[in-house]
C-alpha cells in the first residue's frame, strides 16, 4: 500500500472479506523502485523475493498472463501449516521474523480523545489484545488515568471509535463493527458509567459496508454523525457515498445524503470528517473528483470539498476546499466567529508529501486552491487533525516521516490569522495516528499511537498552557 493512509487500506480489506497482510510503503521506497509509472499496479514475485511479472494499467486483461505463471509457482507447494492470526494466515517464518510466534504483538492505534468540561479526558482506541479488534477506553480523572475498559469487546469484529462529549457533559463514542447481518455498520453509545455494560445502536444498518464515523454536537445540541458506505456500481461493490445523522436523544433521524446525488456513480466520496456549525454541521471530505458539469472545473482529483447540513437535511452546494494536488485526510473545524478551518494531506505532483491547511467564511465564494502550506515537504505526512482552543487558537497536529525513517509528531498554532513554524511534540517510539482536543483550561491534548516493548500502544499526553 503506497504511503501510509493505514485505516483506508484496512477499511479496504475488511469490506472485500480479503485474509491477506497488507504492507505499508511507508517511505514509498517500494514504489521508487518498482512501480514508475502510476497506479493500479500489479507486481509477482517468487519465493527467492524475485520479481517475475510487473504491469500497470487495465489489469483485468493481465490475468492470462499472470495465471500461468501463478500456477507454475505453486506447482511445488511447500509443506507448512499458516498461523492464522485476527482472520489472517501468517506463514511461520514471517512470524518469526516479528518475534510474534506465540503471541501477536500489542497493536493500539486509531485513537479518538475528547474533554470534558469537569475536567475528565476520554481516550478511546482500537486494540487487538484479545486476538481480535476491540474497542478500549482509558479516562483520565483530572489527576490521573485509570485501567483500559473494553467498550466493544466482543467477538465481532470491532474498531476505530470517534468520541464526543455532549452539551449535557455525557460521553458519546461511535465505532465500526460487524455484529448486524455480517456487514460492517457504525455503532454508537452513550456512557454513563465506563464500567457498566453500554447498550449500543446500529445506527447506519448498511446494505453495503458503513465505516469513518465521526461525531459533533451543534449548537442545538443535537449529536451528529458521518460515514460513509459503500455502493454496488454495474454489480461490483467500490463507490462510496458520504452520509450524516444527528439526534436529540430520541433516535436517530432519517439519513442525510451529504456528498451530492446529482454527479455519476463513479465519482468516489470517502473520508469523511465533521464539526459543529451553528445549528448544523459542516462536512469535508475527499472527492475523486472528475470535473462533472455544475461544479468547479479548477479542482483535481482526488481534492477536498465540504458541505453543511442542518436538521432539515443537506443545506447548500458542495464546494471545493483544495484543488490543485492530490489531497485526502481532511480534518474540519469551526470557531466561534463562524470561520471554517480545513486541513488535509496534500501530495504535488512531483510526490513532495506535506500538510495543508484553509479558511474561509461560507458567505464567500468558493475559492479551491493549494492552502498554506503548514508542513515542509516530508517522506510522509499523515493523518492531520485540528483542534480549537477556548482562546480561538487553531492549532494542527500531525505525523510526519524523515529522511532517516523517524516518525514524529508535529504542531502548528494559527493566531491571528498567521501560522507559527511547525514545532515537534513527540518524537520517541515512533509516534503516529495522533487526535488532538483542548480542555475548558486551555490545555492541548493529543492522543497518539506509540512503540514499546509490548508492541503499540495507545497514550494521551497534555501541553502546558503558552
Amino acid at each position: 500500500m503506497p504511503g501510509d493512509n493505514e485505516l483506508e487500506a484496512i477499511e479496504s480489506l475488511k469490506h472485500y472479506h480479503l485474509p491477506i497482510m497488507c504492507l505499508h510503503d511507508t517511505d514509498r521506497a517500494f514504489e521508487r523502485q518498482y512501480n514508475k509509472n502510476g497506479w493500479p499496479f500489479m507486481l509477482l514475485a517468487d519465493r527467492a523475493g524475485e520479481v517475475v511479472y510487473s504491469a500497470n494499467g487495465l489489469l483485468g486483461r493481465e490475468w492470462d498472463k499472470v495465471t500461468p505463471l501463478i500456477d507454475g509457482l505453486l506447482a511445488d507447494p511447500v509443506d507448512v501449516q499458516p498461523v492464522v492470526r485476527d482472520g489472517v494466515p501468517y506463514m511461520p517464518a514471517t512470524l518469526e521474523r516479528s518475534g510474534e510466534t506465540e503471541k501477536a504483538g500489542q497493536c493500539d492505534r486509531f485513537p479518538a480523545i475528547a474533554c470534558g468540561p469537569d475536567g475528565r479526558v476520554y481516550l478511546a482506541f482500537t486494540s487487538n489484545r484479545n486476538g481480535n479488534s476491540d474497542v478500549f477506553l482509558r479516562v483520565f480523572d483530572g489527576n490521573a488515568w485509570g485501567e483500559d475498559l473494553p467498550l466493544a469487546a466482543t467477538q465481532a469484529d470491532e474498531y476505530n471509535p470517534a468520541a464526543l462529549v455532549d452539551a449535557q457533559g455525557s460521553l458519546r463514542l461511535a465505532w465500526i463493527g460487524d455484529a448486524e447481518a455480517g456487514h460492517y455498520n457504525v455503532f454508537a453509545a452513550t456512557v454513563v458509567d465506563p464500567r457498566a455494560p453500554i447498550e449500543p445502536v446500529c445506527v447506519t444498518d448498511a446494505e453495503d459496508d458503513a465505516m469513518r464515523p465521526g461525531l459533533a454536537c451543534d449548537a442545538a445540541g443535537r449529536v451528529w454523525l458521518s460515514y460513509y458506505k459503500w455502493a454496488k456500481m454495474k454489480g461490483i461493490s467500490r463507490d462510496k457515498e458520504v452520509y450524516a445523522r444527528h439526534t436529540d436523544g430520541a433516535g436517530w433521524s432519517d439519513e442525510i445524503h451529504i456528498s451530492p446525488d446529482d454527479v455519476p456513480s463513479y465519482e468516489d466520496h470517502t473520508d469523511p470528517a465533521v464539526a459543529a456549525c451553528g445549528d448544523g454541521v459542516i462536512v469535508a471530505w475527499s472527492w475523486d473528483f472528475h470535473k462533472p458539469k455544475g461544479y468547479t472545473q479548477e479542482a483535481h482529483s482526488p481534492t477536498i470539498f465540504v458541505r453543511t447540513a442542518n436538521a432539515e437535511g443537506a443545506s447548500g452546494k458542495s464546494r471545493a476546499v483544495s484543488g490543485p494536488n492530490i489531497e485526502s485526510l481532511p480534518s474540519v473545524a469551526v470557531d466561534k466567529a463562524g470561520r471554517v478551518w480545513c486541513a488535509w494531506s496534500s501530495v504535488d505532483r512531483s510526490g513532495g508529501k506535506s500538510v495543508c491547511a484553509a479558511a474561509f467564511d461560507l458567505s464567500s465564494s468558493e475559492t479551491p486552491g493549494a492552502g498554506d502550506s503548514i508542513s515542509q515537504p516530508r517522506k510522509n505526512v499523515c493523518t492531520p487533525r485540528l483542534a480549537i482552543a477556548p482562546d480561538g487558537k487553531v492549532t494542527l497536529v500531525w505525523a510526519e516521516l524523515d529522511e532517516t525513517g523517524a516518525w514524529s509528531l508535529q504542531r502548528a498554532d494559527c493566531q491571528d490569522g498567521k501560522w507559527g513554524a511547525p514545532q515537534t511534540l513527540v518524537t520517541e517510539g515512533q509516534p503516529r495516528f495522533p487526535a488532538a482536543a483542548y480542555d475548558t483550561q486551555g490545555r492541548l491534548w493529543v492522543a497518539y499511537s506509540t512503540e514499546d516493548a509490548n508492541g503499540r500502544c495507545a497514550i494521551a499526553t497534555s501541553f502546558p498552557l503558552e
